[in-house]
């Protein structure tokens, strides 16, 4: 999470995947950490194993989310749909 946070002040990317269970900065830390530096400049997917993705997805105000386990197909999808309009639609 700290490294993702200095690596997005340095380019802003287009989309971010969260894991909500990282070590040293969780994605809750990360997420609120990130819309204090940036806004909402760039959508939060959230990606977990929990049993209602939509609602960590809620608690940090992302855009959308993905439930583990997952396709990579799922996920080609997800980030299709988020950066081929950038529209924010919930996944």
């Amino acid at each position: 999470g700290l490294r993702a946070l200095e690596q997005v002040s340095e380019e802003m990317p287009g989309l971010i995947l969260l894991d909500m269970r990282m070590p040293v900065m969780n994605g809750w830390e990360f997420a609120r950490e990130f819309r204090a530096r940036h806004g909402r400049a760039c959508p939060i997917v959230v990606v977990t194993a929990a049993e209602n993705a939509q609602l960590r997805a809620a608690e940090v105000e992302a855009e959308g989310w993905l439930s583990k386990p997952f396709d990579l197909e799922d996920v080609l999808q997800l980030v299709g749909r988020f950066l081929a309009d950038g529209s924010g639609a919930r996944a």
